[in-house]
């Protein structure tokens, strides 16, 4: 009964240590978890309810979407995981927290996949038939039913496993790590699980490459045409939009007058598209770079952390083990910086952080409401245009 005791408070002190070495790994954590929060509900706010309703705006609110299941489930129980580094018994908890965490990531993957096809196809091939608003809600269920599809294993593969920690004095106990499964029946298909992941991340970052380089090709040369073309010229223009339908509009102007109005008027607007059109497309474009950086270090460390088998905490130092445990987290990144992108490309977007600022904040100071109420029509004016950007 004391050896059972003395294993135990040894386990409890072993298992501190290891917690306070995680410190900074959870700091980081934490910040990117209230980053990601407000930032995500604000986008969800925005594009889910005052930008208008588009193919576009459904998809970013769709990735915040997942960005917040990704900030609000799965890095609460990453530090739950790290504060509990050798201690997490429940091994259905473990399985629930991969799962999220892959569904979560997954669906984020599809939902940039669609998006670079819909670009390609609205800036590359303009005069086809376009992705709708309803096609766009169908694209967006799919990647639902491909995240779980993806995700499933993780309930086989993941579990709270058994290992030996070694005290400084040479003293061994059983603690718990919720990890991959450590059985030799499983080994094979571990291995195979973790290379499918990494081949389908390949094929889908080589895909995003193709064709965003493609539609900055295409974007490069419909630049150099607008810049060429002059406003008294007798000629063709295509707009590229990013309504819920393609438009391509053909106009044949013959003018004489430089001053003339309409023309003027025409020229502007179709200015104006291209210019939506080249800022939605560097936003995701930024995005899916992000996304593709962040990822890489996790699905590296997984697959060397299965070649490599075993305890993986006894093959590191310190250093080591905190930097493969940043390693292991570097995708929830891309789930944090996504609201800054937004509001780096975006003025509107940051307008309308900024007025609802002013709001919550002159309704907590008991402004009256004359004042709040002024506020909060600027803000609907402003999201209320033919314009999300």
């Amino acid at each position: 009964m004391d050896n059972a005791s003395d294993s135990d408070a040894l386990l409890v002190n072993l298992n501190a240590e290891k917690a306070d070495l995680m410190t900074p790994v959870i700091v980081f954590l934490a910040v990117l978890m209230c980053a990601g929060l407000v930032g995500n509900v604000f986008v969800v706010i925005y594009y889910g309810f005052r930008a208008r309703k588009s193919t576009h705006s459904l998809f970013i609110c769709t990735v915040a979407i997942y960005d917040l299941i990704s900030c609000g489930i799965s890095i609460p129980f990453e530090i739950v995981d790290l504060r509990l580094f050798i201690t997490f018994e429940d091994s259905t908890a473990c399985k629930v927290l991969r799962f999220v965490n892959h569904f979560a990531a997954i669906g984020s993957i599809c939902i940039l996949l669609e998006i670079a096809i819909d670009r390609f196809r609205r800036i590359c091939r303009p005069v086809q038939k376009q992705l709708n608003h309803q096609q766009a809600k169908l694209a967006c269920g799919l990647s639902v039913v491909v995240s779980v599809v993806y995700s499933w294993p993780t309930f086989v593969f993941y579990t709270s496993v058994p290992v030996d920690v070694r005290s400084k004095n040479g003293q061994t106990v059983t603690g718990h790590d919720c990890t991959t499964t450590k059985e030799k029946e499983y080994s094979v298909y571990l291995l195979v699980f973790n290379f499918f992941y990494m081949a389908s991340f390949v094929v889908v970052a080589v895909i995003l490459c193709v064709l965003y380089s493609l539609v900055g090709r295409m974007l490069v040369k419909h630049n150099h045409k607008m810049t060429a073309a002059k406003p008294t010229s007798e000629g063709i223009e295509t707009s590229l939009t990013d309504d819920t339908t393609a438009k391509t509009k053909q106009t044949e102007k013959v003018t004489s007058n430089t001053g003339d109005k309409p023309t003027q008027q025409a020229n502007h607007k179709t200015t104006h598209l291209d210019r939506t059109t080249v800022k939605f497309t560097m936003i995701m474009l930024v995005i899916t770079v992000v996304f593709v950086i962040s990822f890489l270090p996790f699905l590296a460390l997984l697959l060397w952390r299965v070649a490599k088998g075993g305890y993986i905490v006894d093959a590191l130092s310190d250093s080591g083990l905190v930097a493969f445990q940043f390693g292991l987290r570097s995708y929830f990144l891309n789930s944090a910086l996504n609201p800054f992108t937004y509001g780096f490309f975006n003025s509107r977007f940051r307008d309308f952080l900024y007025t609802m600022v002013c709001v919550c904040r002159r309704k907590t100071s008991g402004i009256n409401d004359k004042t709040i109420g002024s506020l909060e029509r600027m803000l609907t004016d402003m999201t209320a245009t033919n314009s999300d950007f």
